[in-house]
C-alpha cells in the first residue's frame, strides 16, 4: 500500500470495518410495541416509562391526529401489559395522555368505524 507524501492513505486503500451491533438493532422485535418499525423500545421499566413520556412530547411538538392517537393507545396498552407497576405508578402522567389524545379532537372523531379503538376508549375513558 502506498500513502502518498502528506500521510493521507488514498480512499480505495482503506478497508471498510464491519458495523457493531449496537443500541436498537441489538434488541429484539418483541422489546418493541411497533416492532415492524422497532419503534417505541420497552424492554424494561425504564423504557416503559421514557414511552409514555416521550407521547406526550410528541403531541406537543406535532399535535394529535387520529393515528397519533391510535399509537398512543397502543403504547399505553402494551406497556399496561407488560409492566403493570409503571403503569399505576405513572397514574398523573397516563391520565395526562389520555387528557391531551382525547379532548383534542373528541371522542367522536376516533369511536366511530374502528372497533378496537371504540373498545380501548371505552376502557380507559
Amino acid at each position: 500500500m502506498s500513502i502518498k507524501a502528506n500521510g493521507i492513505i488514498p480512499v480505495h486503500h482503506t478497508k471498510k470495518l464491519p458495523r457493531k451491533i449496537t443500541g436498537r438493532r441489538r434488541l429484539d422485535a418483541r422489546d418493541f410495541v411497533f416492532p415492524e418499525e422497532r419503534r417505541f423500545p420497552i424492554p424494561d421499566a425504564y423504557h416503559a416509562t421514557l414511552a409514555l413520556s416521550s407521547l406526550m412530547r410528541v403531541a406537543g411538538r406535532h399535535g394529535v391526529t387520529s393515528e397519533s392517537r391510535s399509537r398512543a393507545r397502543a403504547v399505553l396498552e402494551a406497556v399496561k401489559e407488560r409492566y403493570p407497576k409503571v403503569f399505576a405508578g405513572e397514574r398523573d402522567l397516563v391520565d395526562e395522555i389520555r387528557r391531551t389524545y382525547d379532548s383534542t379532537y373528541g371522542k367522536d372523531t376516533v369511536s366511530t368505524g374502528n372497533g378496537r379503538l371504540a373498545d380501548l376508549l371505552r376502557r380507559y375513558g
